[in-house]
């Protein structure tokens, strides 16, 4: 990454773990088994922070084709049911690595691929289980998570449950597949979410399409 990735990482790090366990008296996690908490969930997440301008790996292109640089971000944070904050468990910040040595490949060890730091966060959660040995951890990944790695991880250290949201149309136990088996199953509930309006400016009504203008016909002559 570079002292200047490595520096921003630092004070972006420090921000976060400032805003959240600091201001809940939790810093690193420490003291949770104190808490009477009988279920909690830890919310592992990925996000890329842009940094245009900076000495920094390739996050991807825009619209227009230019290069978007900045750094990856992968946090862990624990809340109660009930949606109370009780602390980050960790962040970690780290450069893009050019695509082909991103790819997940057979030749390329797990420890060494980008999708790892989804194992890391499990495995922050089991250290975390031994601390709060009456409160039963759930672990909430996204698709990201979806490799056999992990899920085989999640069978040697069961005192964690996980829960990924699913990337790969998986073989199950019966003969269906993954969808199929959840398109086939009765919903438990509706949840309605309300997106309001990104900006505050009301929208301008569209312009009404010019008529059609007539076809012109060529005379001889």
């Amino acid at each position: 990454m570079g002292r200047w990735g490595s520096a921003l990482a630092h004070c972006i790090l420090e921000i976060v773990t400032d805003g959240l366990d600091g201001r809940m008296g939790l810093p690193d996690g420490s003291g949770l088994g104190a808490l009477p908490i009988g279920e909690s969930l830890d919310a592992e997440d990925w996000a890329e922070k842009e940094f245009n301008g900076a000495p920094l790996g390739v996050l991807g292109r825009n619209q227009t084709g230019a290069e978007s640089r900045g750094l990856h971000l992968h946090s862990t944070l624990v809340v109660t049911t009930e949606g109370l904050p009780l602390g980050l468990l960790k962040g970690q910040l780290w450069a893009p690595r050019p695509k082909k040595a991103s790819r997940r490949s057979p030749n390329i060890p797990i420890e060494e691929q980008e999708t790892f730091c989804w194992m890391e966060g499990l495995g922050d959660c089991v250290d975390l289980a031994h601390q709060m040995l009456h409160t039963r951890q759930v672990c909430v990944m996204d698709r990201g998570a979806d490799i056999f790695e992990l899920f085989h991880e999640q069978r040697e250290n069961p005192c964690v449950d996980v829960l990924v949201r699913a990337n790969y149309n998986r073989c199950t136990t019966e003969d269906v597949k993954l969808f199929d088996a959840v398109r086939k199953t009765k919903a438990k509930g509706v949840l309605g979410v309300d997106v309001h309006r990104q900006s505050a400016r009301p929208k301008r009504s569209k312009k009404r399409a010019k008529p059609k203008r007539a076809a012109r016909s060529m005379g001889n002559g």
